[in-house]
């Protein structure tokens, strides 16, 4: 259906993924076209990305970005404005085209080595360093085994990792370095190019509500790692509260934040595992993608 729609608006050439990394394969590849659209899920929609910016540059190699939200969550879509429905979201689509009606997102990247190579990851909406990438990374590992991807599925990841964290007697810290090479510890950081942080359900959840995709990359950090971190991890979570006190920490529109862990730790982009790193730059990329909405 959302092909045939299509079809009677542009000059479309439909290919289906069949691998990880073959949407961010193909959309490397599209600098002779006009218009990318990706349609599935927050990772799908994240390799489209990572294919059709060149980091290089800091932008698009060319192409407009199109999105059709066909996942269990799309924050990415849901943030860029555009309609949650495929079908809806088609239309929108579609009149957005013929409108000529676009908007400059700035979004964020990765920068970190992993076996001895330098890797680098865009990501759209969110990334993370710690516990919120080992859940990323269980759930990664409980659906190559055959889970299917649910609400259920990331609690009882989450769950899994608490367990682990109590079992170690608590977080492994993570170093924030300022500017001025001042080192501070966390328990738990999070940091996103727009807000919200990711939705359960149809509640949005928002540790950085001043985040947007106009301004830098924002940070929201728990210093401590007893019983405390736990309850403002939870109000997140459970209540979608945006946490506040002296054991909080909240930055807004940087253009580079830098992490280090005391060991490798995971990592991961919009929900996708990615792998480990000690150290990672995090940095803001500018009016990197021009999308349809």
């Amino acid at each position: 259906m959302v092909a045939r729609a299509l079809s009677a608006a542009t000059d479309l050439e439909v290919v289906s993924t069949n691998h990880r990394g073959h949407a961010r394969e193909l959309a490397a590849a599209s600098a002779g076209y006009d218009l990318v659209i990706g349609f599935g899920g927050d990772g799908t929609i994240n390799e489209v990305v990572n294919g059709v910016v060149d980091l290089r540059i800091g932008k698009s190699r060319g192409p407009r970005l199109g999105v059709i939200p066909g996942g269990n969550v799309n924050v990415f879509a849901r943030a860029a404005g555009i309609a949650a429905d495929p079908s809806e979201a088609t239309e929108q689509l579609i009149e957005s085209i013929s409108s000529h009606r676009t908007r400059e997102l700035n979004l964020g990247y990765l920068r970190w080595e992993e076996n001895e190579l330098v890797q680098t990851r865009i990501f759209n909406f969110c990334a993370g360093m710690g516990f919120d990438a080992a859940v990323v990374h269980e759930v990664d590992r409980l659906r190559k085994r055959g889970s299917r991807s649910s609400l259920g599925l990331y609690l009882a990841a989450t769950g899994r990792a608490l367990v682990e964290v109590a079992r170690r007697g608590g977080s492994r810290p993570i170093s924030l370095i300022s500017p001025d090479s001042v080192r501070k510890e966390f328990a738990l950081v999070l940091i996103t190019s727009t807000d919200p942080w990711t939705y359960v359900k149809d509640r949005p959840l928002r540790p950085t509500p001043r985040a947007s995709f106009d301004s830098g990359v924002d940070l929201m950090a728990i210093t401590s790692s007893n019983p405390s971190a736990l309850f403002h991890a939870a109000q997140i979570l459970l209540r979608g509260r945006t946490p506040h006190g002296r054991s909080i920490l909240h930055l807004h529109d940087q253009s580079c934040i830098i992490l280090e862990g005391k060991t490798p730790l995971p990592l991961q982009t919009d929900g996708e595992a990615i792998g480990f790193a000690q150290r990672v730059e995090i940095h803001d990329l500018p009016k990197a993608l021009e999308i349809h909405y």
